[in-house]
């Protein structure tokens, strides 16, 4: 499988599995069933996927969508249809199981306490986190309940634990999909190291403050790729070294890193204006690419 197939005409690369995912929405318009999507993709795709699941809900991914027959081989613990059912000091020997067993599961944590829930998330996280080497998803349902943004003194261990599985966990293979009703509930370590952003609909407005705020912290952070590639660009520009002027450019989304931010890399390049159109992006790099090879191979200068 190359990609992940979420709806028609809407596909992601498979890479998404080692990548983090947030998918927000008001209640009942279909976020979860979109995670679920994910889930069954990256399932589909080998990769283990585990979810942590505080409201006893994910049970369904095993049967198929009319009730009737099997769905994916997923095995759930815990809850009221659990197939073995969990205890709080399990988060190690459950994370061990998963990692060495390879297979997906439902983490049912409903029925914990705080106090619990708390234990068995810091060590099944712990334990991920250190041990893991192979691709593994892992589902955070109603997300800000594990990592919230105010969070009481006896939640902090576990905050932190899953906010470094979300920043740091790609390092050991470890991707995931955070979902939440409530985006502003939930911590802004989550929502702002998370990669891809699928919105449902919001109303309230602090929710839709917290969307606004991902969309500002990755927006900066494309306009610093960008100067740093055209930075990149212009300096070999100015050694004359041309191979890796070319390699630059062919770059996903060089040119249109540089032309979204407006700085006049395409201009000193290719001695035009007009490129930093989108929809020609892909194919201005390669124009741009076999006209430095060709210019400088003849022992040209470009066009300023």
């Amino acid at each position: 499988m190359r990609a992940l197939h979420l709806g028609k005409a809407f596909e992601l690369p498979v890479e998404l599995a080692t990548e983090t995912t947030l998918v927000v929405g008001k209640r009942g318009s279909g976020k979860s069933n979109t995670a679920g999507r994910i889930a069954e993709q990256v399932h589909g795709a080998t990769v283990p996927t585990v979810v942590l699941d505080p409201v006893d809900n994910w049970f369904g991914i095993k049967s198929n969508r009319e009730g009737t027959g099997p769905g994916l081989a997923f095995y759930v613990f815990g809850g009221k249809h659990s197939d073995l059912p969990l205890e709080p000091s399990a988060g190690r020997l459950m994370a061990d199981v998963i990692m060495e067993r390879q297979i997906s599961a439902v983490l049912s944590v409903k029925h914990f306490s705080n106090a619990e829930r708390v234990r068995f998330v810091c060590d099944f996280a712990e334990r991920l986190y250190q041990k893991n080497t192979r691709p593994l998803h892992v589902v955070l349902e109603e997300a800000h309940e594990f990592a919230p943004q105010s969070a009481d003194q006896g939640d902090k261990p576990m905050l932190g634990k899953v906010c470094r599985l979300w920043k740091l966990g790609r390092s050991a293979g470890i991707g995931g999909t955070a979902i939440t009703q409530r985006p502003a509930s939930l911590s802004k370590n989550i929502t702002t190291q998370s990669e891809v952003l699928i919105v449902h609909r919001l109303l309230a407005p602090q929710d839709v403050d917290a969307i606004r705020a991902w969309i500002r912290y990755h927006g900066e952070s494309e306009k610093i790729l960008a100067r740093e590639t055209a930075r990149r660009v212009l300096h070999l520009i100015e050694q004359r070294r041309t191979r890796e002027i070319v390699e630059a450019l062919r770059e996903p989304d060089a040119m249109l890193r540089i032309a979204t931010e407006g700085f006049p890399a395409s201009v000193v390049i290719v001695g035009q204006e007009g490129i930093g159109r989108p929809e020609v992006a892909a194919l201005i790099r390669e124009a741009i690419a076999a006209h430095l090879e060709r210019t400088f191979l003849n022992g040209e200068a470009p066009d300023a």
